[in-house]
């Protein structure tokens, strides 16, 4: 099940004002919402842990492979937008032939 709310869940926000949760059901959108949400997890340039005693820590590269998630969801998002660009294009162009057979 996919809800999507306000991220900043502090006393003042839930005590005096609205807080909106609402479902997701299309399926492509959650599965746009799984890819980002794992390069979110993914970073270990930026990201921080907070441990029990509420100091923040960075987390470890394990792997040693930088992965910044503002910069990755960049250009994840700009592969999409390329994506959605080339089908419409090609939609265009195949539109386009149908019409000049038909004349």
């Amino acid at each position: 099940k996919y809800l999507l709310s306000s991220a900043d869940w502090m006393y003042r926000n839930l005590y005096r004002r609205i807080e909106v949760v609402f479902p997701i059901y299309d399926k492509g959108i959650q599965e746009h919402i799984d890819q980002l949400m794992e390069i979110q997890l993914n970073d270990n340039v930026k990201a921080r842990i907070i441990d029990k005693d509420g100091e923040n820590h960075y987390v470890e590269m394990s792997n040693g492979i930088q992965v910044q998630s503002q910069i990755e969801t960049y250009y994840y998002l700009k592969r999409q937008a390329e994506q959605q660009s080339e089908t419409l294009r090609t939609d265009d162009e195949e539109s386009m032939v149908n019409e000049n057979r038909g004349n």
